[in-house]
């Protein structure tokens, strides 16, 4: 402990007292940042999961507008966009009430369909952008018109640093998982 916390007197047990005292402060400061931190991720993981709920009703909603090169093999899924916005749904619809309830289970069966769901979209992005760059490419350095059906060549990216965010909350529940039973095992049974 800092001299700064703790004054030496004659009186020892003095001392001692204001070093427990220093002690208790900074464990309650700690609990405190602690469970800021806890519920700043829980509200996260609410806010994903209504989100992945809008986002997968609103795109089965959107059919119609649904078009465009970056949406053509996207196209290619049976049922599209049903199939492809209810996984989206039911992924925030397992979220939601598994976040509510702190079950670790189904907060990482939600994200786990959720991050799948943002990985294969910017894939299904990625694909027309690599292709018409790689048809672009050369007409440009030619001087030439570029081909037409120019992708949108920044949702890819979009989508995919949602995966990744969602990665991370699986590796953050998973971290706190191990943490957890390792706690509990160091305690032993129940007495």
């Amino acid at each position: 402990m800092p001299e700064r916390f703790v004054k030496q007197s004659d009186d020892p047990v003095a001392d001692l007292a204001e070093l427990l005292l220093v002690m208790r402060m900074q464990a309650a400061a700690t609990d405190d940042a602690l469970h800021r931190v806890e519920r700043n991720r829980f509200n996260l993981l609410i806010v994903h999961a209504v989100a992945a709920i809008l986002i997968g009703v609103l795109l089965i909603a959107s059919k119609a507008a649904l078009i465009g090169p970056a949406w053509e093999y996207l196209h290619r899924l049976p049922l599209f966009p049903y199939s492809f916005g209810g996984v989206l749904a039911i992924g925030g619809l397992v979220l939601l009430p598994g976040s509510l309830a702190r079950s670790a289970r189904m907060e990482l069966v939600g994200l786990g369909i959720i991050y799948l769901w943002y990985l294969a979209l910017a894939i299904g992005f990625l694909i027309p952008v690599v292709t018409w760059t790689w048809e672009a490419a050369p007409l440009f350095l030619d001087g030439k018109p570029l081909p037409p059906k120019q992708p949108t060549l920044y949702a890819w990216v979009v989508y995919l640093h949602l995966a990744v965010i969602m990665r991370v909350h699986i590796w953050t529940l998973q971290k706190i998982h191990r943490l957890e039973k390792a706690a509990r095992e160091a305690e032993g049974p129940p007495a």
